[in-house]
């Protein structure tokens, strides 16, 4: 069975640790007035605090037993976390769902969205993912049951339900994302890959070393040798093509700040690598939904939060799952919006917000310098 991954995407040894990690690092992100910046990782790190105790009460180690649950509760249970999971298409689509524990009549009916019960031994001949519910198990005085898409034996994602029964009446509630990983707990990778290779680039999103960005390399071409290729205007975002945007970041944009033996130095890039590109990103023009997609094995999966402000109180605040390799490519995925003030907001859970090639770390550490400040 694959390793499980807690509600926040890592896996519950180091949990609780990267959540610190990235509380902290929220400082060094986003410029927030103290006092929120306060009440913000206060919040972060008790709900860290209270899901590490539960996921350890509950980390037996036992695969869930059999739970005897009703008819009526079963069909309840698949129709409304389905209805919930898939809204009316503007095509035809299928949805390939592991038919084992289910009937045909439970389905709910959507617009444009067929389901399709698949036997075991059409799952036994199927090379792409699936859809499939996990075993309720009693968790204290509820249950949990989970509604995934990936490799049953191996790596998925998905959302997490708990549930409650009494005088055969149900009560369903949304509890946070599942997954699971092969053969792994979320560890980082024991060596990383050669600099400006990108071996592992899905399928259909091909985009290094080719078309507008042949020849250019990250630590080694310039400001200069983009502005060449996408013009002089083109300063940090520019146009790629009539789908994509791209964005360059340099060294010179990059610093941060740590504390050294008790002392406060500014992390920055050796002067060799001044004005030379230190990362690439392509983010989609129009709608690109990767809800589907199983990334291979050789990805880790990470959590990530990100902040927008409109300069007026507002703004927005995702989080995404990270989908890296070792070579320093990464795809970012929208999970949810979990403060708006948008109106018009139009994006969607599983919709791709970027395609990042980066520096493997090992390479990128000695590329920068300590400087006392």
């Amino acid at each position: 069975m694959p390793a499980q991954i807690s509600p926040a995407g890592y896996s519950r040894s180091w949990y609780l640790p990267v959540l610190f990690r990235g509380a902290a690092n929220l400082f060094y992100t986003y410029r927030i007035e103290s006092i929120v910046k306060l009440q913000l990782l206060v919040a972060i790190l008790i709900v860290g605090i209270v899901h590490s105790v539960i996921v350890c009460q509950n980390d037996g180690g036992n695969d869930p037993v059999d739970i005897a649950l009703p008819e009526n509760i079963r069909r309840e249970i698949v129709s409304r976390i389905l209805i919930f999971k898939f809204k009316p298409a503007r095509r035809p689509k299928v949805v390939h769902l592991v038919g084992e524990g289910i009937s045909d009549s439970w389905l709910p009916s959507i617009r444009n969205v067929q389901f399709r019960l698949l036997s075991g031994e059409e799952l036994a001949d199927r090379e792409a993912g699936v859809f499939f519910f996990t075993k309720p198990d009693l968790d204290g005085e509820a249950y949990n049951i989970g509604f995934a898409f990936g490799d049953l034996d191996c790596d998925y994602v998905g959302d997490g339900w708990r549930f409650r029964v009494s005088n055969n009446k149900l009560r369903l509630w949304y509890a946070g994302a599942i997954g699971g990983v092969c053969g792994g707990t979320g560890e980082e990778f024991k060596s990383a890959g050669k600099l400006n290779t990108y071996p592992n680039e899905l399928e259909g999103f091909t985009f290094f070393d080719k078309g507008k960005l042949q020849g250019l390399k990250l630590s080694i071409s310039t400001r200069e040798d983009v502005k060449s290729r996408f013009g002089a205007e083109c300063r940090s975002t520019c146009d790629y093509d009539q789908n994509w945007d791209i964005s360059f970041q340099y060294f010179n944009d990059f610093h941060r700040e740590a504390t050294t033996d008790g002392r406060r130095v500014k992390i920055i890039p050796k002067g060799v690598y001044e004005d030379k590109i230190y990362s690439i990103s392509l983010r989609p023009k129009k709608e690109l939904l990767f809800d589907e997609v199983v990334f291979p094995r050789l990805f880790i999966r990470a959590y990530g939060i990100s902040a927008s402000h409109d300069g007026k109180g507002g703004g927005t605040n995702k989080s995404y799952m990270k989908y890296r390799d070792r070579y320093g490519l990464e795809y970012s995925v929208l999970d949810r919006i979990s403060l708006t003030t948008e109106s018009n907001l139009k994006w969607r859970k599983g919709q791709l917000i970027a395609i990042e090639y980066k520096i493997p770390e090992k390479f990128e550490e000695p590329m920068f310098t300590h400087q006392e400040q």
